[in-house]
């Protein structure tokens, strides 16, 4: 799986809900393997964004979690996942968007 399909993947959460964990951790390979290789060759632009889409994607993660924790009760672990979002998102929006993205 390349990069940019991971990109779709991640704008298309909406759609599959990470229904197919097959997709999320195919997903999640490529961003490492990419970053691994980044990294390996110097490419600090790509490594900063295979992190960025990282982090996009553990957002998404705990984000889904969060709601599938208030629909099970659980307001408790539902809470600690949306901190979790908060701080993630937090520490993206420092690294990831220039003054330019909407």
């Amino acid at each position: 799986m390349r990069v940019s399909k991971v990109k779709e993947l991640l704008a298309g959460v909406r759609e599959h809900l990470w229904e197919n964990s097959l997709t999320r951790r195919q997903a999640s390979r490529a961003i490492q393997s990419e970053k691994r290789s980044a990294i390996t060759s110097g490419d600090q632009d790509l490594a900063k964004e295979c992190w960025c889409l990282e982090t996009a994607l553990y957002l998404q993660d705990e984000f889904i979690e969060a709601f599938r924790e208030l629909k099970r009760g659980t307001f408790y672990d539902a809470w600690c996942a949306l901190e979790k979002v908060e701080i993630a998102a937090c520490s993206l929006s420092e690294h990831c968007f220039d003054g330019d993205d909407p």
